[in-house]
């Protein structure tokens, strides 16, 4: 992807520039370098008419007319186009905090932070620890549950965003709190960097805590927000007198319109194929189809949508409306053999980023010597296995978009955060109506010789509705897990190169370097600090939170009826192939989704130690298994297997491609969909790796 233009962005300079942090910030940083005198505090001032470093953010009191989290005040140091539209997406689109994000609190001067634990757990497990995160709300099921936590504390003074001085505190990636509900953090038992000011209670703060309303426009809301804070604290016994900073705010609700516009998407007709399937190629195992469909288009504007257009058009019920329709091809996998009456079982294949139609067939081994023989595909694994197979063309990929789309990777507009957002919602939608399309399907048996189709009353093969599994390789494992949440149905999920989280996100991809587009993009340098604290990366996660994979992964075993509000919902068994030295999945990518999903370890993290995804298990509560592993998690609708295995990869940068190099991953997900259809109760068997079609036992 080229960097170069967006470097235009902003300006080249390294040095602060008006705007940023904001010029009451600046003035309060000039007052520091003059050497206050007196003790150490949190910076508080309870007024709207400062900036965001004058006060713990984010906070509560701090909303729109409307009731959306107000951006006033808020750092774009280079007067950054970008950050107006994310400004204005939040306080027009957002209704809440992210479930995700960071939160900061200023202090006037330096704190020792050298014992504060590096261990996230301790800041969950230990009663007193020095940070809490905390669920507060009154009418919250996990009232005074507590967050594994990520702590940082900024000195930097070239920093253009963040003034020095900032205690930083964030939910653990893939521990992500509860949406819709009220928390607070508590910062206490800190001391100074300087003895010679030691730390103290502001004033403010003293009076919140002390149920007191504080001078400022902002002071009645305030003591009004802290009710709850000052409840769970009298009930833990924890005195007011000894907390140091503090702050309460509401998380948005960011998944129920997803699930909305789901819901109306199963409701819809099944569409059918605008070019019927023909044949396309033929293999020992199987025989493969190309047919189009011309996929309905919500989203407004043309695509790629690179600086405008892209919001999916709803109407006053919320209702996608259709703007247009795109031709997509699809390719689709009959298996040889005596097909069940009620269908042949399918592995429906979600491409990643760029991907083409045809990658269901062909995603096989490659070598130096060249691309992977045609055929070798998943299909070929799931034909193997009594499995059909499907693929199709998703959106702003090479088969649908002509030019402008960056080899696929436009579909994370970071210049659109609508966009972006929408992006996954179209493409959720149209993997719905192509699932259903395919189970409409009906296909000549004399097209493909081999293939016994007696057993059906009209003789034709089709795909059986009860047998479906979902997988999907790097974004296409996104979609897989947004998919399983939230069109039920599916036997099983299988992720591959996959990751999730959008605060790791820009630490993610090495090919290409994210950290250096979202550097460019943001105008920091290189010698300036970028981190998952950065107000940026804030922004970007509370903007374009609807799309983040783990808040709806976190739903698929650990909460799947949505704290009752999907009774009956059947969560799939679920299987993750990882690879260490993944070029485009960082190792912060995958902890994030398997501490979302809570799978179990299947045999040995590999990898050196810091890359390794068992510490993020173990945080879950999850373990470390030796294979076979079957019904290893327990769920409310009964036990489910769920496992991660990781694999080494057979060339340097190749971590992400393991599913389709080695036969070890394939022989798992293989077994995985035989199992699946062999086992008794439904319920497959995650083994250790073998050659790809060694047998399940």
């Amino acid at each position: 992807m080229a960097l170069a233009p967006l470097a235009a962005c902003g300006d080249d300079d390294g040095g602060p520039a008006d705007g940023g942090p904001g010029d009451a910030a600046s003035a309060d940083a000039a007052a520091v370098d003059g050497g206050p005198t007196g003790p150490t505090q949190l910076i508080f001032e309870p007024s709207s008419e400062v900036d965001i470093w004058q006060r713990p953010f984010p906070i509560e009191t701090l909303r729109t007319a409307d009731g959306n989290p107000s951006m006033a005040g808020f750092p774009n140091p280079r007067r950054l186009p970008l950050l107006e539209t994310f400004f204005e997406t939040i306080e027009t689109e957002v209704e809440g905090w992210s479930p995700t994000g960071p939160t900061w609190f200023p202090f006037d001067g330096p704190l020792d932070v050298s014992t504060l634990p590096e261990d996230p757990a301790a800041y969950r497990d230990d009663a007193d620890a020095p940070i809490v995160l905390v669920d507060i709300d009154p009418d919250s099921p996990e009232r005074g549950a507590r967050s594994p936590l990520l702590v940082a504390f900024a000195e930097s003074d070239r920093d253009p965003y963040r003034p020095p001085n900032l205690l930083q505190v964030l939910p653990a990636p893939g521990f992500n709190l509860r949406e819709g509900t009220l928390y607070g953090v508590v910062v206490r038992d800190l001391e100074a960097a300087d003895p010679d000011r030691p730390i103290q209670q502001n004033p403010v703060l003293g009076q919140l805590l002390a149920g007191e309303v504080p001078a400022g426009d902002l002071g009645a809301g305030l003591a009004a927000d802290w009710a709850p804070l000052r409840s769970w604290l009298d009930e833990e016994g924890i005195d007011a007198g000894t907390i140091l900073a503090a702050t309460v705010y509401r998380t948005g609700d960011v998944t129920s319109r997803m699930h909305a516009i789901a819901e109306w998407a199963r409701a819809q007709p099944a569409p059918e194929p605008s070019v019927a399937p023909a044949p396309l190629l033929e293999m020992p195992e199987y025989c493969a189809y190309l047919g189009a469909w011309d996929p309905p288009q919500y989203q407004a504007g043309e695509p790629p949508y690179s600086m405008e257009g892209g919001n999916m058009v709803l109407d006053e019920d919320g209702a996608p409306v259709e703007q247009r329709s795109e031709r997509a091809p699809f390719v689709i996998a009959v298996p040889k053999g005596e097909m069940p009456a009620e269908g042949w079982p399918l592995l429906f294949y979600v491409n990643g980023t760029g991907g083409v139609a045809r990658q269901v067939i062909d995603r096989g081994r490659a070598t130096a010597a060249g691309p992977p023989p045609a055929g070798t595909g998943p299909a070929q694994i799931a034909a193997q296995r009594g499995w059909g197979a499907s693929g199709m063309a998703g959106i702003l990929t090479p088969e649908r978009l002509s030019e402008g789309g960056l080899g696929g990777y436009i579909f994370y507009n970071f210049f659109n955060p609508v966009a972006m957002r929408d992006n996954f919602r179209q493409s959720l939608v149209e993997h719905m109506f192509f699932r259903r399309l395919l189970l409409e399907l009906r296909i000549d048996p004399s097209t493909c010789e081999g293939v016994d189709a007696s057993a059906a009353e009209d003789g034709l093969v089709r795909y059986d509705p009860e047998h479906l599994v979902v997988m999907g390789q790097s974004l296409g494992s996104y979609l897989t897990g947004m998919l399983a949440t939230l069109d039920p149905g599916w036997d099983g999920a299988i992720f591959t190169g996959a990751g999730g989280s959008w605060i790791e996100f820009p630490f993610g991809a090495r090919s290409p370097d994210l950290t250096a587009l979202a550097r460019t993009v943001l105008s920091v340098t290189g010698t300036q600090p970028f981190d998952r604290f950065h107000p940026g990366i804030f922004l970007f996660d509370l903007a374009v939170g609807p799309s983040d994979n783990t808040h709806y992964a976190d739903e698929l075993l650990r909460n799947p009826t949505r704290d009752g509000q999907r009774e009956g919902f059947d969560p799939p068994h679920v299987l993750v192939i990882e690879g260490d030295d993944d070029d485009n999945i960082s190792t912060g990518l995958q902890r994030a989704l398997n501490a979302a999903l809570g799978t179990d370890l299947v045999g040995m993290d590999v990898g050196a130690p810091e890359d390794r995804i068992e510490p993020w298990i173990e945080l879950r509560g999850r373990m470390r298994r030796a294979p076979p592993v079957r019904a290893n998690v327990m769920t409310s609708a009964g036990a489910r297997t769920a496992g991660v295995v990781r694999w080494l990869p057979d060339f340097d940068d190749g971590g992400h491609y393991v599913t389709f190099q080695l036969d070890g991953p394939k022989r798992q997900y293989g077994c995985f969909l035989e199992t699946l259809l062999s086992d008794p109760e439904g319920v497959p068997t995650i083994f250790a790796g073998g050659a790809a079609d060694a047998p399940c036992e």
